[in-house]
């Protein structure tokens, strides 16, 4: 069973994640483009930028951890 929970995890981090990152790129760009109001912009770009933070925060947290058989 843990066999097959490294590979599934690193599948997860090498594709799935950064597909998904592309995807809310594009998604957060698109929402750029629409907008005309400069703070509008700076509070979506502010928002984005925690998210990342958090992002990056919980996946250093978890690599700490080490699966021992």
């Amino acid at each position: 069973m843990t066999f097959w929970l490294v590979p599934a995890i690193i599948v997860l981090l090498l594709v799935v994640y950064p597909w998904l990152q592309d995807r809310r790129e594009e998604k957060l760009a698109e929402k750029l483009r629409n907008l005309h109001d400069e703070g509008e912009a700076n509070a979506l770009m502010d928002s984005a930028i925690s998210e990342s933070r958090r992002e990056g925060d919980f996946l250093r947290s978890i690599s700490r951890y080490r699966i021992e058989p």
